[in-house]
């Protein structure tokens, strides 16, 4: 009687674990949704969104961004955004920016993929920036 109740629980173990692995594995983590701001003063806006830095001068993406305005928008001068090969993607809004640089002076934007906004990149305004190595397409 006790060997059927040892052998029925592990069984029953056994199979929780195996759902619960196979459902790890199932879900798939999409890009971040919203929009990211680097403020004046060097922070990032919202606190979980895919971007870091470590000096306030260099920030990069640690993940991919959706948005359905702009993806992100910078309100500090003299900083480089490296896009680690990410993609800050849009749904074509009316408008909407993929990197928003409006009266930005010495920023540089490097290797990110900007696609499917109405301006890939934003730079009404802006003086000495840098765009390179970047992948901008299917914007308006």
């Amino acid at each position: 009687m006790f060997k059927r109740f040892v052998s029925g629980l592990m069984l029953t173990l056994l199979l929780a674990s195996v759902l619960m692995l196979i459902y790890n594995f199932g879900q798939v983590k999409g890009a971040w949704t919203g929009t990211v701001y680097i403020r004046a003063d060097g922070r990032i806006e919202p606190l979980d969104a895919p971007i870091i830095t470590h000096d306030n001068v260099t920030y990069f993406l640690n993940g991919s961004i959706t948005s359905s305005g702009d993806g992100i928008i910078v309100e500090r001068n003299n900083i480089v955004v490296e896009g680690e090969g990410y993609t800050v993607e849009g749904s074509m809004a009316s408008d909407s920016k993929g990197i928003d640089l409006f009266e930005r002076s010495n920023v540089t934007i490097k290797n990110v993929t900007i696609t499917k906004f109405y301006f890939g990149v934003m730079l009404y305004g802006s003086s000495n920036n840098n765009i390179s190595g970047n992948k901008i397409i299917d914007n308006g």
